[in-house]
């Protein structure tokens, strides 16, 4: 018998392929530090420190302690890009003490 590899015979052993363009399943979470351990934050910190080059995206310097600060907590465990800022430790900092301020 030959094998066809243009229709290959389904196997039960594979698992479904999810479609890159459906939206992510919705998970709650009993607390802001346990969505912050979830694979699901740290896919979205890591988009962001891609997108700003590792870079603080104030000052501009390389730091390794990088943080990725919330600009707003409305869509919160389901950010869009524009929500998450990166922030060296110093600039970080000052955005906390100028929201105290105001």
């Amino acid at each position: 018998m030959q094998l066809n590899l243009f229709h290959p015979k389904p196997s039960t052993e594979l698992a479904p392929v999810p479609c890159p363009a459906a939206p992510a399943p919705r998970r709650t979470f009993a607390s802001l530090g346990e969505y912050y351990q979830s694979e699901q934050w740290a896919t979205k910190r890591l988009f962001a420190l891609h997108r700003a080059d590792h870079r603080c995206e104030r000052c501009y310097s390389k730091s390794r302690h990088l943080h990725v600060h919330h600009v707003t907590y409305d869509r919160i465990y389901n950010e869009r890009p524009e929500d998450l800022e990166v922030l060296c430790p110093k600039c970080h900092e000052d955005e906390k003490t100028a929201n105290i301020k105001d």
